[in-house]
């Protein structure tokens, strides 16, 4: 057989591929593996979360729950006057006061809410309420976290990317991706914090009659913190003055403001203006 030397040499590797083809492909990827990483596991999440049988929801809380050192106390004041008002919000909203659960708990984090309807709050609160008005608003407004189920939501993300890593064994942790999907997560994390504030607007009203003294937290909070801080693109929630705004903005009659009583109080009430 006679060798053709026009046939092309293997030796020869094959010439580069443009940069601009290589910085397309690059972004392409990156925008497909966020949109199923982020959006893909937002949505799934939105059908797992609700899913998961409350009494799951319950043990991974008790789970989280050993994180904090509960003071939950009979003996406690602001434990007792804090529980005898959150199950007078729940009755108003004709919820049943047997699957809810609140704990008073030692570290910081003022108030949030647990898978399975469990709202822990601290002392801290209550260096930013001095009216149950207020303390009524943010219980309102934890409840409506568990009533709309955002944190079986949350948890319900987190399942595509446990699966990612345990059966294709892909790592979610890329700086540049983890980033990306932070800001989609921020974004969803304000409009949760929105919804939870508009519904807790709608039963302060009803309780109430009035939303006088309901923006007090985030007025005092404003006080404290000054107006220093990041945009809200970058935080888990809306910019406090467009908070106190949207509290505000419902109308109703304007009423005399309920304090707390003398014995749970916080000291931090004397300097402000009542």
């Amino acid at each position: 057989m006679k060798y053709d030397q026009n046939l092309p040499d293997d030796s020869v590797n094959a010439p580069d591929e443009a940069w601009w083809k290589q910085v397309l492909k690059l972004g392409l990827t990156i925008l497909f593996v966020v949109g199923i990483i982020g959006l893909g596991s937002h949505f799934l999440g939105h059908i797992l979360g609700p899913l998961i049988p409350v009494s799951i929801h319950k043990k991974m809380s008790n789970y989280y729950a050993k994180a904090f050192i509960n003071l939950s106390d009979k003996n406690s004041p602001r434990y007792l006057y804090t529980k005898d008002l959150f199950e007078k919000i729940l009755e108003k909203k004709n919820l049943n006061i047997d699957e809810w659960e609140i704990k008073h708990v030692k570290q910081e984090v003022v108030a949030a809410t647990l898978p399975g309807k469990i709202i822990v709050f601290s002392d801290k609160l209550f260096e930013y309420v001095c009216h149950e008005n207020a303390l009524g608003f943010i219980l309102s407004h934890e409840i409506g976290h568990a009533y709309l189920k955002h944190p079986e939501l949350a948890f319900g993300k987190l399942l595509p990317h446990v699966l990612l890593n345990l059966v294709f064994n892909i790592n979610v942790g890329n700086d540049v991706l983890e980033s990306l999907n932070s800001m989609l997560d921020l974004k969803v994390s304000r409009t949760r914090e929105k919804a939870a504030d508009k519904f807790a607007k709608k039963l302060a009203l009803e309780l109430y009659g009035h939303l006088n003294g309901a923006d007090e937290f985030f007025q005092r909070h404003l006080e404290e913190q000054g107006k220093a801080g990041p945009h809200e693109w970058f935080s888990t929630h809306p910019d406090t003055n467009k908070r106190i705004e949207a509290i505000n903005s419902k109308e109703g009659h304007l009423a005399e403001l309920i304090a707390l009583p003398d014995n749970i109080r916080s000291k931090k009430c004397n300097i402000f203006n009542e």
